[in-house]
């Protein structure tokens, strides 16, 4: 079951189904992302698809395309909802979506994989430039901080 599903998200990443033009992105850490496209980096590869019906989904991919992290199917989001992506220079990957108070940071690890967390519980990890892009749009105003840590 566990390599079907590998496989299903394999073939949405890869799918001819997009609704936009295949564009392809040579980019540095610290990036913005907010519309469609597949972005290169010096070690992964993050693809946003947009699909027929206006929804949009996104995967980490690594050497040979090998689908590290596929957002979940049934949770998409669109253009309607504000929503973003951001790459910090370790090649972290950050995802925020305001209507459905959604927040992920993708670390990764050292043998290449990405390990999930909440992001709310790693506010203190953001990088400062994200946060400062989210208080601008008033996004992170009202959210619970992250707990003070004993020095």
């Amino acid at each position: 079951m566990k390599k079907l599903l590998t496989l299903l998200a394999a073939s949405l990443l890869a799918t001819a189904c997009s609704k936009q033009p295949r564009i392809e992105y040579n980019v540095k850490p610290n990036t913005f992302i907010r519309e469609a496209g597949k972005y290169h980096f010096k070690d992964m590869e993050l693809v946003v698809r947009g699909l027929e019906d206006g929804t949009i989904l996104y995967g980490i991919a690594g050497e040979k395309s090998k689908v590290l992290y596929q957002h979940p199917i049934t949770k998409p989001f669109s253009d309607y909802q504000y929503w973003m992506l951001y790459v910090d220079n370790a090649e972290n990957v950050w995802f925020y979506n305001s209507d459905l108070s959604e927040f992920m940071v993708h670390f990764k690890q050292p043998d290449g994989s990405y390990a999930t967390q909440d992001g709310f519980g790693n506010l203190d990890k953001m990088p400062k430039d994200l946060k400062a892009e989210l208080e601008k749009h008033n996004n992170f105003k009202n959210r619970p901080q992250a707990p003070a840590t004993k020095q």
